[in-house]
C-alpha cells in the first residue's frame, strides 16, 4: 500500500505446513535511503547486523552495531547512544533483536554518501549468542532501496565462522558489491563485535 515498498512474495498455504512464511514489510525510501534487514530462525538466539563505514583504526570503531545504534558521519560522537537517543543521524540500527528470528533493520542515508569520514561501507553478520551455526541459522539479508527490494542474501553451508562478510556499497554510486568481487574483500572488514 501507499508509504510501504511493493514487494512480491509467494506464500505456501498447506494445511499444517504454513512455518517460516514471514514477509518483511519496509516504508518507502528516499532517494538517499538504503534499508537491509536480517532476519533468522529461532536460533541462534542473537545474530548482530554490523554497518562498517571506516577502516576500523580509530578506537570506537566506525560502524552501527547493537551497542552503537546511531552515528553521523564526520561528527565526533562522544557518547554511544541507545534508540532512545538517537535523533536525526544518518546511520541507524533501527532495531535490535536478541531473542531470534529478527529482523533487526539498518536504514543508511543523507551524509552517509557524501562526507570524507566514509571511507568505506560494508555489512556483515556476527553470530553473537552462537549456540547455533550461521550455517543453519537461516538468516535472510534483504536490501531495500526507493526503488524496492534490490538484493536478497540467505546463508547456508559458508557460513562457518561467527563472522559473514557479506556485502560492500559503492558511495558514489550506492551500487552493492558482494564480497570477494573486485572493491570488497573479507580482509577489508575490521570485525568488531561491539564498540
Amino acid at each position: 500500500g501507499p508509504g510501504y515498498v511493493t514487494t512480491y512474495e509467494t506464500v505456501i498455504s498447506a494445511g499444517a505446513n504454513s512455518a517460516n512464511q514471514n514477509i518483511l514489510v519496509s516504508p518507502s525510501l528516499a532517494a538517499d535511503e538504503v534499508r537491509i534487514v536480517l532476519s533468522w530462525n529461532a536460533t541462534p538466539k542473537d545474530v548482530d547486523s554490523h554497518l562498517e563505514y571506516g577502516d576500523g583504526s580509530t578506537t570506537r570503531k566506525n560502524q552501527v552495531v547493537w551497542n552503537d545504534k546511531c552515528r553521523q558521519p564526520g561528527v565526533a560522537n562522544a557518547v554511544i547512544k541507545s534508540p532512545a537517543q538517537c535523533g536525526s543521524e544518518d546511520l541507524t540500527l533501527d532495531i535490535d533483536v536478541v531473542n531470534g528470528f529478527g529482523p533487526e533493520t539498518v536504514t543508511m542515508k543523507g551524509t552517509v554518501w557524501t562526507s570524507p569520514a566514509v571511507t568505506r561501507l560494508g555489512y556483515s553478520l556476527y553470530n553473537w549468542s552462537n549456540e547455533a551455526s550461521l550455517s543453519t541459522s537461516g538468516s535472510t539479508v534483504k536490501v531495500y532501496k526507493s526503488t524496492g527490494l534490490v538484493r536478497t542474501y540467505n546463508s547456508g553451508p559458508g557460513q562457518v565462522s561467527r563472522w559473514w562478510q557479506i556485502f560492500c556499497f559503492d558511495k558514489a554510486t550506492k551500487n552493492i558489491t558482494d564480497v570477494g568481487q573486485p572493491g570488497c574483500s573479507a580482509g577489508d572488514f575490521f570485525n568488531a563485535p561491539q564498540n
